[in-house]
């Protein structure tokens, strides 16, 4: 008989319970021995009544054993009853004493016929009676051993009505009796000593089983647990591949109520659904197997795409090494399949315009270089790299804001994909916004000259019409500058460095044109060249005293403010270099800064902003980090760790409140050197941050091996979220998602409405800067509180 606690929602194993079990495992063994012991009992009985003489059966005698007789037939009667009762009633602890009570009637019953028996028949009859009182002592103890107390009842009752009986008969001397009693005596301790042993066995036992089960329990519970909780789904078969356990989570994604539904189905059939047979496969062959994917067919839900489980498994095979069935796990990776690829096209997708972005662009510059051929005639047609910029993006952005900015570049995305589409095959042509209002257009098959320059003015006319909304009317023109790809310019930067002079050469020109780069335009780089010299003195003049504050020629840094989302309060500020010209003014950043990078000016000029910025922010509250760029070729500069280190001994700013931002092209031109750079800099103790991501080279690439401490979301991100409906809440929520898994921070730039802040609060992000919050001003005119500043 066994038992065990009910499943489900019963008791656990308490100490009440294993008691109840125990009972109801040595009540069970006693029952399954008691009917035998009771009809060899009566068989007992009925073979004394036949051996002894007539003249011997006085009624005393008779009483005994009609005692006896009754007490065998209600014994045997109980074992019978008790055999169907459930185990809550054998597990009672009246239901023990019962039997125990038994067990001392039937001692007390053979005391009685050895008592009344013995004095009257021969010493031959006594020796036979006397031999199976003994054997009857011996088998009955045995047989309720389980139940200790039934045995002892049992067997000190039998020996005390043996000893009384060898006491009362006259016919021993006192020697023949001491030495009797003493016979019994031996006899008696040893069954004690072989029931005790015994019941300490079975105890055993039973505590080892009790233990299995506890353990089984414990297993289940966990089991049930990572059954509700965990994504994976629990699922075993047998050799025939039928279900014999399988999650009810599991069994509710089919559409089914409970996993009973699916039990002895064939597992292949309930799951596969298409590329059914790629399973059954792996289940043909007896080794361990993962991730294979299968496309179940669920009930309509809704999904924009068809539902993939990955299944994993492992064979069970028995002690002879047959293989009896699997066990394994599915996973519905539906989710992270469609999380996957629009995080991959994230990583080529320019997110407000749906072009790819510059990394696609310079991906496909490289492979069109590697197959151009040298010795090709000057003159021969060529592929050719188209480079675009807007004429007047600057003036519609400060007119009518960047979120009219933002709708048209879309509408000037649209504008050139359909010219393109005109023009050129698909597979030919590379449209691509590769930031701000610059667009490029690689093709590359090889084009003539008239029909290159037919091509630049087609798209040049496919932006003219007016952009027209309900409420404003946007005058759309644009340069373009054409570098062809052929030897000696196949570099993807060169051709691009190339059509970016040529551009400029277009813009310098008028604008609304087109510039073929040549060696004309080549020698039209003393522009260039008078920029180069212009920001070298003007560095030159920041590092001294006189110049550092000079209106004319000056360098300067201005901070845009950075906002704990949350609380709204001020928790740093980024640095932007301005340069004011002595002739042009304001300078573009982009322009000089390009310009430097070009030449390795930046990187004495990033030393400058850095030591400047660290100064700057020793006034600040404590608790301000400051933010200071860095761009691709300073991360090339051999000495950059040092001199870093040198600025913030110099300064004496803590390293914790200096963060680092990288673009992710940054990391292009060398990669293993920027990251053996990046994690030298973040052993300084300063923090690292991924500018503009989603917009670069890899988005993802890098996030499992750079030292970043933080995420800065692209502007473009932010600017969709008032165009792009909930698509763009999806993409911002993923990166997000993507961020605070990786325990990076996440910066939101560009944050410029209410509304986007709001929407921002809600995903999650933590810190944000922006025109909502604050343009980029000079130090002093930072939010300050008076008297601060510490380190």
């Amino acid at each position: 008989m066994h038992f065990s606690p009910p499943a489900g929602n019963a008791k656990p194993w308490s100490v009440d319970t294993v008691g109840e079990h125990w009972r109801v495992r040595q009540l069970g063994e006693l029952l399954r021995l008691g009917l035998l012991t009771e009809l060899i009992s009566l068989s007992l009985l009925g073979l004394l009544a036949w051996m002894i003489p007539v003249a011997t059966r006085s009624p005393p005698v008779l009483w005994a054993g009609l005692l006896m007789m009754v007490v065998c037939v209600a014994a045997a009667l109980d074992s019978l009853r008790y055999r169907r009762k459930p185990p809550a009633v054998l597990g009672r602890v009246s239901t023990r004493w019962r039997f125990i009570l038994h067990s001392g009637l039937q001692g007390v019953g053979y005391a009685g016929v050895g008592v009344t028996l013995f004095p009257l028949i021969n010493p031959e009859e006594q020796f036979l009676l006397g031999m199976m009182l003994c054997c009857v002592l011996a088998v009955g103890a045995t047989a309720v051993a389980t139940v200790r107390g039934a045995a002892l009842a049992f067997v000190v009752t039998m020996s005390v009505g043996m000893a009384l009986a060898l006491l009362r008969d006259p016919r021993f001397d006192v020697r023949m009796t001491a030495y009797l009693l003493l016979l019994q005596g031996v006899l008696t301790v040893a069954i004690v000593l072989s029931v005790w042993l015994q019941d300490t066995g079975f105890r055993a036992r039973l505590r080892a089983e009790t233990d299995a089960q506890q353990e089984r329990e414990a297993v289940n519970l966990l089991l049930r647990d990572f059954e509700s909780q965990a994504d994976d789904w629990v699922w075993e078969i047998d050799a025939q591949r039928r279900l014999v356990h399988v999650a009810d989570r599991m069994a509710q994604a089919l559409g089914l109520g409970s996993s009973s539904a699916l039990l002895w189905l064939d597992f292949v059939a309930a799951v596969g659904g298409d590329r059914a047979a790629a399973l059954a496969q792996r289940l043909r062959e007896p080794t361990a197997f993962r991730g294979v994917e299968v496309f179940p067919a669920l009930p309509a839900a809704g999904l924009a795409e068809p539902a993939c489980w990955s299944v994993s498994g492992v064979p069970v095979f028995d002690t002879q090494g047959v293989l009896v069935g699997w066990r394994g796990l599915v996973r519905d990776v539906t989710l992270v399949r469609a999380q996957a690829r629009e995080l991959h096209r994230l990583a080529h997708t320019d997110a407000l315009t749906g072009l790819v972005n510059r990394h696609v662009l310079l991906q496909r510059c490289t492979q069109l270089g590697a197959r151009q051929t040298p010795g090709a005639e000057p003159e021969a047609a060529a592929p050719a790299l188209f480079l675009l910029d807007l004429d007047n993006f600057k003036a519609v952005n400060d007119t009518f804001g960047h979120q009219v900015g933002d709708q048209l570049l879309q509408e000037v995305g649209r504008r050139l994909t359909a010219c393109v589409a005109d023009w050129l095959p698909a597979a030919q042509a590379v449209l691509s916004r590769l930031g701000g209002d610059e667009f490029a257009l690689l093709v590359e098959q090889p084009m003539a000259a008239a029909r290159r320059d037919a091509l630049a003015q087609a798209l040049l006319e496919a932006l003219r019409p007016p952009w027209q909304t309900a409420s404003l009317r946007v005058e759309v023109r644009a340069s373009i500058g054409v570098a062809e790809c052929k030897p000696p310019c196949t570099d993807a930067f060169r051709l691009l460095q190339n059509a970016d002079v040529a551009l400029y050469e277009a813009k310098a020109a008028g604008r609304d044109t087109v510039r073929v780069f040549n060696d004309e335009i080549s020698g039209r780089l003393a522009r260039r060249t008078a920029v180069i010299r212009g920001l070298g003195a003007a560095l030159e003049a920041a590092t001294t005293p006189e110049g550092s504050d000079a209106v004319q020629g000056a360098l300067s840094l201005h901070y845009q403010s950075q906002h704990d989302l949350a609380s709204g309060e001020v928790v740093g500020a980024e640095a932007l270099l301005r340069w004011h010209h002595p002739l042009r003014g304001w300078m573009p950043t982009e322009e000089f800064i390009r310009i430097a990078e070009d030449t390795g000016l930046i990187v004495p000029l990033g030393l400058w902003v850095l030591e400047r910025a660290c100064r700057d922010a020793l006034s600040w509250p404590a608790h301000w980090g400051v933010a200071v760029n860095v761009s691709g070729v300073q991360l090339g500069s051999r000495d950059l760790v040092r001199s870093f280190a040198e600025v913030l001994a110099r300064t004496g700013l803590p390293p914790r409140r200096l963060t680092l931002e990288i673009t992710e092209t940054a990391l292009l031109t060398e990669p293993a050197r920027a990251q053996a750079q990046l994690h030298a800099l973040r052993a300084l103790g300063v923090g690292i941050a991924l500018d503009d991501f989603g917009t670069g080279y890899s988005s993802l690439a890098y996030l499992a091996t750079l030292p970043i401490d933080m995420l800065k979301i692209d502007r473009s991100f932010i600017a969709a979220l008032a165009v792009g409906g909930p698509q763009a809440d999806t993409i911002l929520r993923t990166i997000l998602q993507l961020g605070h898994g990786l325990g990076l921070k996440t910066l939101a730039e560009g944050v410029e409405t209410a509304a986007q802040a709001e929407t921002l609060r809600g995903l999650g992000c933590e810190r944000v800067q922006g025109f909502r919050f604050s343009r980029p001003v000079p130090v002093a005119a930072l939010p300050v509180p008076a008297q601060v500043g510490g380190r």
